[in-house]
């Protein structure tokens, strides 16, 4: 009896574990997106920034489109002739931190 008690606790305590695990990772994951893509506002009708907003919010919906917006990106991210340079990465490219105190003042929130 003491065994299957003792058992059912682990259980819980690994699941437990897991929920906070995920948790983290969502948080983590936010954290990344809102540095990559700043925080999301939505854009009127009017805003001249309209198209645009409605260009890369395709990529959302469709890979297809995630796809060749990523293409155009990263055809822009190194030098041309570069080995490599036309493959998509296989990740994100983060931002590094600001190198002075000079860069971190123009920033709007030191990250």
């Amino acid at each position: 009896m003491l065994d299957i008690e003792q058992e059912e606790n682990k259980e819980k305590e690994r699941e437990k574990l897991q929920q906070i695990l995920r948790s983290l990772e969502i948080k983590r994951q936010k954290k990344d997106d809102q540095l990559l893509f700043g925080e999301s506002e939505p854009v009127d009708m009017n805003d001249p920034m309209y198209m645009f907003s409605q260009y890369y919010d395709q990529a959302q919906v469709s890979v297809d489109s995630l796809l060749q917006i990523r293409c155009d990106w990263d055809r822009f991210s190194v030098p041309e002739g570069t080995p490599g340079g036309n493959r998509i990465p296989d990740g994100f490219i983060l931002p590094e931190k600001p190198s002075s105190d000079i860069w971190t003042s123009a920033l709007k929130d030191e990250t």
